[in-house]
C-alpha cells in the first residue's frame, strides 16, 4: 500500500534536499494523493522540494534534468517512465557519489508520490458520450476531448489523449476554465454554456458541407454565443426604455423574466 511506503534518507545527500525531504514527509499525511484537490500531493512537492532540488542539481551540473520544476515533470510520468529515467541517469553518473545519492532519493520521492492514488480508482468509460464519473460526480462527456465551454482540449486530453484516466485530471474543462482556480474564465463563461451548445449544434448542421474541423466549429460557436449577449442586452434595454414591462419583454424575446431583470440590473450598474 502507498501509505506503507517510506523514503530512505541516504548518506551523501545535500543538506538542503535532506531538510526539504524531512519537511515534506512531516506534512504528507495519509490524505495526500495524486487526485485530491484539497490534499494535492503535487502542490506539496512544489512547496517543499522543487526549489531545493533545482538548486542542488544546478550545483551538481544537471540544471536541466527535468526541463522545469520536478513536481510538474513528475505529474506527467508513469511509474515505468520514472524507473527508466532514473536508472539511465544514475548509470551515467556513477563517478559522482553526491549526485547519485540525491538522484536515488529523488527517485524514491517520485515512486512514493506516484503510488499515492485515491482509495477508490475512477476509471473512464471507453464508450464515447456515455455517462461516466469524474471526481465522483456523474457527468456526460459528449464534448470530450474538448472543454464544455470552448474550443480548447480538456485538461485530461491535453495531458494524455490516449489514456486520460491515467492523468487524474478533469475530463470536462480546459485550463482556462478550471473551476478550482478562482480567477479562471469558468465563472465568466459558465452563463454562456447553453447558448454555446445551441450555437455549436447550429454550426454543425449549417456548416457540415464546409468541412470545418471540430475546433473551428467550436471557435465559431463560442464567438457567436458571446456576441449574442451584447445584442440581447441592448434589445432588453431598448424595450424597457420604450415602456414595456419585464413580463412583456420576456414574452417578446422568449426568455425568462428573471433573465430580463438580471440584464436590466447589470445595465444599470454599468451605466453608473
Amino acid at each position: 500500500m502507498a501509505a506503507d511506503l517510506e523514503i530512505i534518507i541516504r548518506d551523501g545527500m545535500t543538506p538542503e534536499v535532506e531538510g526539504a525531504l524531512r519537511d515534506f514527509m512531516l506534512q504528507c499525511t495519509a490524505s495526500y494523493n495524486v487526485a485530491s484537490r484539497k490534499f494535492n500531493i503535487w502542490s506539496l512537492l512544489h512547496t517543499h522540494l522543487d526549489e531545493p532540488i533545482a538548486k542542488t542539481l544546478n550545483r551538481l551540473g544537471l540544471p536541466n534534468l527535468f526541463n522545469g520544476s520536478f513536481s510538474n515533470w513528475l505529474s506527467f510520468r508513469s511509474m515505468a517512465e520514472v524507473n527508466l529515467f532514473f536508472k539511465l541517469n544514475i548509470r551515467a553518473n556513477q563517478l559522482n557519489p553526491e549526485l547519485i545519492a540525491n538522484l536515488e532519493s529523488i527517485f524514491e520521492i517520485s515512486y512514493f508520490s506516484l503510488a499515492r492514488k485515491p482509495s477508490r480508482r475512477i476509471e473512464v468509460s471507453k464508450l464515447k458520450g456515455s455517462t461516466q464519473y469524474n471526481y465522483r460526480k456523474k457527468v456526460d462527456h459528449r464534448h470530450y476531448p474538448y472543454c464544455e465551454l470552448c474550443w480548447r482540449l480538456c485538461q485530461a486530453a491535453e495531458r494524455n489523449i490516449e489514456s486520460p484516466e491515467k492523468t487524474f485530471a478533469t475530463l470536462r474543462f480546459c485550463s482556462e476554465h478550471d473551476p478550482s482556480v478562482p480567477n479562471s474564465k469558468y465563472r465568466q463563461d459558465h452563463r454562456f454554456r447553453l447558448r454555446f451548445h445551441e450555437e455549436l449544434k447550429r454550426f454543425r448542421t449549417e456548416r457540415s458541407s464546409q468541412k470545418l474541423t471540430e475546433a473551428e466549429m467550436r471557435t465559431f460557436a463560442y464567438n457567436e454565443s458571446h456576441k449574442r449577449e451584447g445584442s440581447l442586452s441592448a434589445k432588453i434595454r431598448d424595450f424597457y426604455n420604450d415602456g414595456l414591462t419585464q413580463i412583456e419583454i420576456s414574452k417578446k424575446l422568449e426568455i425568462s423574466r428573471q433573465a430580463v431583470s438580471k440584464s436590466l440590473k447589470i445595465s444599470k450598474v454599468s451605466s453608473q
